[in-house]
């Protein structure tokens, strides 16, 4: 009998061979501003307010994607500044959090909230200065090694699964990054400094930004 590896790999082969071998993908577009930064509100018939800061995020291959992660996951963290503020110190918000996507020529990065609509001037200017106060003052190396933490060992969880690893060497090599490229983004994950990520935070952040809001409708007089 062959060993396990080899049973997969003659598997794999048998299943793949068939396939055609494809041609690569060309995902260089022109990556531009939003067409209409500034704020948006929408009213809807809904109890909640919910506010959203949109700012222009990485490409997928852009040599920051490590430091926008482990950043956006200090944002969006239990312990991170966002939640003990907003959430937990004055309560106002039912959530509040970060989240990010890397696309093809650029991305997205933005910070959230819903809370009640009576709350949510007090909310907003929270949610404003927390982020005018990280992109000033950066992260400490304990919120560093926080997010580090948390991200490797998301990480190391999504590589138990044969799929999940089989789907990125997919999709790095669908995008021209390489099989490595798994091992060498985590290594940037590792080896990433404070004042790297600190330097990379205020390009971030001080960008030209759009300010969505949706909220109830005024009350009928």
């Amino acid at each position: 009998d062959l060993p396990p590896t080899e049973q997969v790999l003659t598997l794999l082969e048998e299943t793949l061979a068939p396939l055609p071998t494809g041609q690569a993908l060309n995902h260089r577009i022109d990556a531009t501003l939003p067409a209409t930064p500034g704020e948006h509100l929408y009213h809807l018939d809904r109890e909640q307010a919910v506010l959203t800061i949109g700012l222009r995020g990485l490409s997928f291959d852009s040599p920051d994607t490590a430091a926008a992660e482990l950043f956006q996951e200090h944002t969006s963290n239990m312990a991170g500044p966002l939640f003990t503020r907003i959430r937990e110190e004055l309560g106002l918000a039912y959530y509040v959090s970060s989240n990010q996507f890397h696309g093809l020529g650029t991305g997205l990065f933005s910070l959230y909230l819903g809370t009640s609509p009576d709350q949510l001037p007090l909310a907003r200017t929270e949610l404003e200065n927390t982020h005018e106060t990280i992109a000033t003052k950066g992260l400490t190396q304990t919120d560093l090694d926080r997010a580090r933490i948390a991200t490797l060992s998301g990480l190391d969880i999504e590589a138990q699964s044969p799929s999940a690893q089989a789907r990125s060497a997919a999709l790095d090599t669908l995008l021209g990054l390489g099989l490595q490229h798994s091992q060498q983004h985590r290594q940037a994950l590792e080896t990433l400094t404070v004042d790297q990520l600190n330097t990379f935070i205020p390009t971030l952040l001080t960008q030209q930004k759009v300010t969505s809001i949706v909220q109830p409708p005024p009350p009928q007089r």
